[in-house]
């Protein structure tokens, strides 16, 4: 019984690391569609998971102040931002 109810945690921990994790590279792959070049983004899987941008030599999270400026040196439209910040705005609503 034990061992069943550890196996059950365990499977839904996974469940709930490999969404963050798709979650994430969702972002990365709406801002690829943005016009941000892969080399410009990272994913961070730290607490909270996110992706930085790289103004250079930087690099810049979504709570540094400077973030929206870089973003803006590269999103190709408004439509592309709204894809590539869309599902962070919908977490923080929650």
């Amino acid at each position: 019984m034990v061992t069943q109810v550890l196996a059950v945690i365990g499977y839904a921990a996974l469940a709930i690391w490999v969404a963050v994790i798709v979650h994430e590279v969702g972002h990365y792959l709406a801002g690829l569609a943005a016009g941000v070049p892969a080399r410009a983004m990272r994913v961070r899987m730290e607490a909270p998971p996110h992706v930085d941008l790289g103004d250079g030599e930087v690099w810049l999270s979504p709570d540094d102040e400077e973030y929206v400026e870089v973003f803006r040196q590269y999103a190709s439209s408004a439509g592309a931002a709204w894809l590539f910040v869309a599902g962070d705005l919908c977490w923080r609503r929650r």
